[in-house]
């Protein structure tokens, strides 16, 4: 389990993504890296949103 600094860092970089890149819109930016539209929470998709990737 993460400790609460990294829990704190990642909802930190997590915000400053959606927020710039698709307007603070969660929904967007969840879809955008939900490849085969399952809407499912697989690691590398949860990943590519946390380091703020543009692949999917």
């Amino acid at each position: 389990m993460a400790s609460k600094e990294n829990r704190w860092e990642l909802d930190e970089k997590v915000t400053a993504l959606v927020a710039t890149r698709f307007g603070g819109d969660y929904r967007a930016a969840f879809a955008h890296y939900d490849g085969n539209g399952d809407r499912g929470g697989q690691q590398g998709r949860v990943e590519g949103v946390a380091g703020g990737r543009g692949d999917r």
